[in-house]
């Protein structure tokens, strides 16, 4: 059976976190934290705050955070525990590869709630967010939480995706507006003769995703075949130029890339001059990367003939735009 936690202990004045794991038994079965005579917090935060407060029930307790601008909150909302309150002893699995958002509730996986971030980058004035940071560091999962929470195809699905997350109680204006056009580059191969016809296949299959979901607005699979286009650059263009054309007023597409610098990055280690040639539109170098991310800029904003209100890239350095 599932032991559900407690809502937070927070006020506006609230400047201090402790965050705990999962209520105990005791504290569950009295619907206070840290009931358990066991339990030293109260004793260490008196010490550290106010030795002469005076802590003697759950409301002395509750005045004391206030007054001293600390929240109370645990990371699991709920979970199984085989016995008695040691979190050693918490059940839960870990997810693994292509998992979805909402498997994270249906097959009770661990799950660091990052849905406040939808809000705060939505608060951001900057249009185009590159989210840097090393490998394994939960990039990919993000970018699905963001498709799942923006793309029109899913806006029925919010409950059954969001339910138990911040953003499910948060829900902003533009959840289910976007048609989201997503690109993952992780897997472009990263051999300088082969990374072109790569690259483009990566955007065709991007697009064709798109296409199978919308195909009012996207282009038939006969219509993405890598042979038809001198570039990545030359598919997106004329994709993008379709979808200016066939899209109603107010009809804007999120471009979500992941991985945005991994074949580059690869490259780079091996041979630079090929890295300069990928990036850069110099003299005598293709430059293909930047090409592809100035045809997506040329349809970015709000003037005639642009569709691209927002994006969110994804990568490990800057070293490619």
């Amino acid at each position: 059976m599932d032991k559900k936690s407690f809502k937070p202990l927070v006020d506006e004045n609230s400047k201090i976190l402790i965050l705990g794991t999962l209520p105990g038994d005791t504290s569950l079965e009295n619907k206070e934290y840290y009931s358990s005579p066991n339990n030293q917090i109260w004793k260490i935060l008196s010490a550290i705050f106010n030795p002469k407060y005076e802590l003697k029930t759950y409301q002395d307790k509750k005045k004391f955070l206030y007054e001293n601008h600390i929240a109370l909150w645990d990371i699991y909302k709920k979970a199984k525990r085989k016995k008695g309150s040691k979190d050693k002893d918490i059940i839960k699995n870990i997810g693994i590869g292509n998992v979805t958002v909402a498997d994270f509730s249906r097959m009770n996986l661990a799950f660091a709630d990052k849905t406040p971030f939808i809000k705060d980058l939505e608060d951001l004035s900057c249009e185009a967010v590159v989210f840097l940071r090393p490998r394994r560091f939960g990039k990919t999962l993000f970018t699905r939480i963001l498709f799942n929470y923006y793309d029109r195809s899913l806006a029925g699905k919010f409950d059954e995706n969001f339910n138990g997350t911040w953003i499910h109680s948060h829900r902003t204006p533009r959840a289910g507006s976007y048609y989201c056009l997503n690109f993952d580059f992780s897997r472009v191969v990263p051999d300088s003769r082969e990374s072109r016809d790569s690259f483009i296949l990566a955007v065709a299959a991007g697009i064709s995703y798109f296409s199978r979901r919308y195909p009012d607005k996207g282009f038939p699979e006969e219509a993405l075949d890598p042979k038809l286009y001198s570039s990545a650059s030359d598919l997106i263009g004329k994709f993008l130029m379709s979808f200016v054309r066939r899209a109603k007023d107010g009809e804007r597409l999120y471009v979500i890339i992941d991985e945005y610098d991994h074949f580059a990055n690869e490259v780079l280690s091996k041979d630079s001059e090929a890295f300069r040639d990928l990036t850069s539109t110099a003299e005598q170098h293709d430059g293909m990367i930047k090409t592809f991310y100035t045809t997506l800029k040329s349809y970015s904003g709000r003037d005639a003939g642009s569709c691209i209100d927002r994006f969110y890239i994804t990568g490990v350095s800057s070293v490619s735009l």
